[in-house]
């Protein structure tokens, strides 16, 4: 994954953005480039941005502030960058719902309401989260070597606690808008049952929920070096180097009554009934590389690399996720991960290129919340991957295809229940196949034709799931339409398949025709058209430099089709009317506005 940031200039300037649209939405933006400060040598960059909604789904309200700096300064050969990035978010937790409420309330409904006495509350379901991110960068180049050094930081957490008054684990079905007293707390047993603590000073028709609180900090460094070597039919690049990051997560969930605002520090004389979880991980990751940009001949560019990658988890729990044990653990992952990429010009206008590698995933932080964690049976996942392609562009016409596979061994399988809570199992090997196109025509000036495709198919080839397919793999997306800019005027008229799928569980075989449907998806389409202008009029009357007003209009036959679905039908049980499943849809037709101005 690769982020960037905007550019920094010789001179000042910046852009002035507003926004608005459909669902009550709106959004401003300001960035200033202070452009060469005096003869100090720095450059800088200001962004500050504010958007707010009140959602497709009810009760959604969204409100986001965001910041940006960014300043550089050339020092010699070499360049330094620092770079800093500040976010606040503060939403209430709408979520997908299950078939009942789907049945009862609609498709926009989010489950939230007004309604005090309810666990579906839109006050004791809600959140204000804060992200950060600072990086020095150093780069340049010294006697035909290339430098560059990345340390950085990130941090995602939470000023306040987040409220959340929806929880399955507690006695009762919540996931109904009105529910009834809630007045104990389900305690897992080893063997796979539960016992029931009351809880103790609760009143009858008080409404429970909990609080949560996430701390997530990354330190890491990134160091790349490079030289090109002139040695004849052996001449090339080489590049070398490696990339350190350390991650501190604390996190806790503690059960509250909303009527009274009261926690309940020891619940029924047990600390594991009054917290859902306490506890803290830590991840160490460790991975070396090197690589060979081998040039024997003019056009062809072949790239051996190799990259290890050590990968340890620290997890220390004095009440773990779903056992509400104390648990402590750790374990350390590896794998030598090579790679080869061959790449070959033909002509100008033709590219042809290969790629094999090897990847590698580690078990996920769920995978530890079982009794025994040293027993668990998950497995990091590996894949092996092949890809080929072509490309293709000349003055009219820029095209492109390629063909894939990907075998991937101890897949993780994930289900999310209605409660939010999701359960890892390793479902054997999956192998993700593929050919994809992507092409644009220039009809005349402005004009252009455009269209991509993709034919995939995802399945277990071993495993509990031979057979059945992977879930959230769409069989086909196809999007094509025209696209106009002359410099003035500007838009596109684009149309967008999703093709069929099924939901995060993957395909199901289950004793029930009626509820193992209820887990595919049918597939869908939008049509979406943009219109817009830009102009220098303003300038004349001493407005910025520039204007530009787009308008667009997505989902324009206001579609509303199923995008996603949670839970495991094979768990639903034989009616239509369960709550282990969860839905989520196309918000319908979508109408979004913007003004920039160039200064």
């Amino acid at each position: 994954m690769a982020l960037n940031s905007v550019d920094l200039k010789d001179t000042y300037g910046g852009t002035a953005q507003s926004g608005f649209g459909t669902f009550n939405t709106m959004s401003n933006s300001i960035a200033i480039q202070t452009g060469q400060i005096g003869n100090s040598g720095w450059r800088g960059l200001f962004i500050y941005s504010h958007a707010n909604t009140d959602g497709a789904l009810q009760l959604g309200k969204v409100n986001q502030d965001q910041w940006l700096v960014k300043a550089d300064k050339q020092v010699g050969d070499f360049k330094i960058t620092l770079f800093g990035t500040y976010g606040q978010q503060q939403y209430n937790n709408v979520a997908a719902i299950t078939y009942p409420q789907l049945l009862a309330y609609g498709k926009r409904y989010g489950a939230l309401n007004n309604n005090p006495l309810s666990q579906q509350f839109h006050d004791y379901n809600n959140s204000q989260k804060a992200t950060d991110m600072e990086y020095v960068k150093i780069e340049g180049g010294s006697n035909g070597w290339h430098f560059e050094n990345t340390a950085y930081t990130y941090s995602y957490w939470y000023p306040q606690y987040q409220n959340n008054g929806i929880d399955q684990t507690i006695e009762g079905n919540s996931s109904i808008a009105n529910g009834g007293t809630i007045n104990s707390v389900k305690i897992p047993t080893l063997t796979g049952g539960s016992t029931k603590t009351p809880i103790i000073g609760v009143n009858p028709g008080d409404t429970v929920g909990y609080i949560k609180f996430n701390n997530y900090r990354a330190y890491g460094d990134i160091l790349k070096v490079g030289k090109d070597i002139d040695a004849g039919i052996a001449s090339g690049t080489v590049r070398a180097g490696v990339w350190i990051e350390h991650v501190d997560n604390s996190r806790f969930q503690e059960y509250i009554d909303y009527t009274t605002y009261r926690t309940f520090p020891s619940l029924g004389n047990s600390t594991a009934a009054s917290y859902k979880l306490d506890l803290t991980s830590r991840i160490t990751n460790i991975q070396p590389f090197v690589e060979y940009d081998w040039r024997p001949i003019d056009g062809l560019t072949i790239t051996p690399g190799f990259k290890y990658e050590s990968f340890t988890r620290n997890h220390n729990a004095l009440v773990n996720q779903t056992t509400l044990q104390t648990a402590n653990f750790s374990a350390t992952y590896t794998a030598a991960l090579p790679f080869l990429s061959v790449k070959y010009k033909f002509t100008p206008e033709i590219t042809a290129y290969a790629q094999a590698s090897k990847g590698f995933l580690a078990p996920t932080v769920s995978a530890f919340y079982v009794f025994n964690p040293s027993g668990n049976s998950i497995q990091p996942q590996s894949t092996t991957n092949f890809q080929a392609g072509v490309v293709y562009k000349s003055d009219k016409i820029t095209a492109d295809i390629d063909a894939y596979q990907i075998t991937a061994t101890n897949f993780p399988l994930t289900t999310t229940y209605s409660d939010g809570s999701t359960v890892y199992q390793n479902a054997g090997t999956a192998r993700y196949r593929g050919v994809e196109a992507e092409g644009s025509y220039s009809v005349m000036k402005g004009l252009s034709l455009y269209g991509s495709a993709a034919l995939m198919n995802s399945s277990y080839i071993s495993g509990n799931f031979n057979g059945l397919r992977v879930g959230d793999a769409p069989s086909y997306t196809l999007v094509a339409g025209a696209i106009y800019d002359d410099g003035m005027f500007f838009g596109s008229l684009l149309q967008k398949f999703t093709g069929e799928y099924y939901g995060s569980s993957g395909q199901r075989l289950t004793t029930s025709t009626t509820v193992g449907s209820m887990n595919h998806i049918s597939g869908y389409n939008t049509l979406d058209f943009v219109i817009g202008i830009r102009s220098s009029v303003l300038h004349d009357f001493g407005i910025g430099k520039s204007v530009s007003a787009k308008l667009g209009i997505y989902n324009i036959l206001n579609h509303q089709d199923t995008t996603g679905i949670g839970g495991d039908p094979a768990k639903a049980g034989t009616s239509i009317n369960n709550t282990t499943m969860t839905y989520s849809f196309l918000p319908g037709r979508t109408i979004l506005g913007n003004l920039t101005i160039d200064f």
